[in-house]
């Protein structure tokens, strides 16, 4: 059995391509391997400190971050305790939308020797999809994610599929360009028939990691659906998109107690301020641990309450 830490609360920094594209009119080219994998590891040591603080156990805690700037950090995630999460695609977009274009593995059909190399606790995946694309790009992507979750099975490691439903020009334009209005009135179901699209292709991840939704009672409806038949358990995470942290919050006590959502993983909601002052001259080191420090705090209280709750595999 493949087992899946529960909850889970995770620290996500694999951005590579984002970390460019917000901050790299403040580092030069030829320095960004080193100040990128700097502010990373400041982000390990607040929730280095959040473990000292008491709130919640090691092995609950998630980091999702990438050996391209994260080199440095990775050894110490596994010496802590906490659960390693590595991504498997290209990051080749600053901005997530229906134009970053298709799911394609790092290293290509010889993935796999790069996650046997790197031996993560999870491995994640990225997509954007959207039932209305063309059916070749759709049909590409299903293909990829079943060959991760295939090596994810037989390494029996947990697979985590992190799907966004950004809505086509033309949805987008048949609501007069008003996104909230398209969520509200379409994110939902397109979001349920992209789950079934790569339920009906094989591919069962251990933990769906999506988007905020319009309204709250469409938690259960998603999770129910994403768990509906499959063939070993499997469980949900909410992730922020980078949201301010007052709606992030909310997000997060929204989904507590949803039956099949196990917690969250989050990423520039937390760092986002902290790196940019940091990589501007404007914060220390240590005002940038405790910025993240605390930002990580607000959302681990407010999914479990302060409480201190052991691992088990769900």
């Amino acid at each position: 059995m493949t087992d899946v830490p529960h909850p889970l609360l995770v620290l996500a920094m694999d951005h590579r391509a984002v970390m460019r594209g917000l901050f790299g009119d403040a580092v030069p080219a030829a320095e960004r391997q080193e100040a990128f994998g700097r502010v990373k590891d400041l982000a390990f040591d607040a929730l280095v400190r959040t473990i000292a603080e008491g709130g919640t156990a090691p092995a609950n805690l998630g980091v999702l971050i990438d050996e391209e700037y994260g080199e440095r950090t990775i050894p110490r995630v596994r010496e802590a305790g906490c659960c390693l999460v590595l991504p498997v695609e290209e990051s080749r977009s600053s901005v997530f939308d229906i134009n970053t274009g298709e799911f394609v593995l790092t290293g290509g059909d010889d993935f796999a020797a790069r996650l046997d190399a790197l031996g993560p606790d999870m491995v994640k995946a990225l997509i954007v999809h959207n039932p209305e694309l063309p059916a070749g790009r759709r049909a590409r992507q299903t293909a990829r994610a079943r060959q991760v979750l295939d090596w994810c099975l037989a390494n029996r490691r947990p697979f985590m599929l992190e799907m966004l439903v950004p809505p086509t020009d033309a949805q987008l334009a048949a609501e007069g360009g008003d996104k909230e209005r398209w969520q509200r009135a379409h994110h939902t179901n397109l979001l349920l028939r992209t789950v079934s699209e790569y339920q009906d292709a094989g591919v069962w991840p251990h933990v769906w990691k999506l988007e905020p939704l319009a309204a709250e009672a469409d938690y259960a409806v998603v999770a129910d659906h994403c768990r509906a038949g499959a063939p070993y358990p499997t469980s949900l995470v909410l992730l922020g998109g980078g949201a301010d942290m007052d709606a992030v919050e909310e997000w997060v006590r929204q989904i507590r107690g949803v039956d099949g959502y196990i917690g969250f993983a989050i990423g520039r909601s937390l760092w986002i301020d902290a790196f940019d002052g940091y990589l501007r001259g404007d914060l220390d080191e240590e005002q940038v641990v405790a910025s993240i420090a605390g930002r990580l705090r607000r959302l681990v209280t407010a999914y479990s309450l302060g409480e201190d709750v052991p691992s088990a595999a769900r």
